[in-house]
């Protein structure tokens, strides 16, 4: 039985559900000013869905695709478990 836990943060996304990074200095104030926060899954290496900070649905999709089953769901992780 394997087991993968995740963290979620909170990140600004365009409406097109892009990640606007406010550090980036090609980004402008006006991006950010018109961006929503929305959480995202955090990069972790060792799970290979979560690459490239998926939106929670999209990472609950990719798990269940590979016969994984969610265990838990908080504000802050996800468990996830074949």
């Amino acid at each position: 039985m394997a087991v993968h836990t995740v963290y979620l943060k909170p990140q600004n996304v365009d409406q097109s559900g892009n990640i606007v990074d406010k550090n980036d200095p090609a980004t402008t104030i006006g991006q950010v000013m018109r961006s929503n926060t929305e959480m995202r899954v955090m990069s972790n290496q060792d799970v290979a869905n979560s690459l490239n900070n998926p939106t929670i649905e999209q990472y609950l999709k990719a798990e269940s695709d590979i016969g994984f089953k969610l265990v838990q769901i908080t504000n802050t992780m996800i468990v996830t478990q074949n």
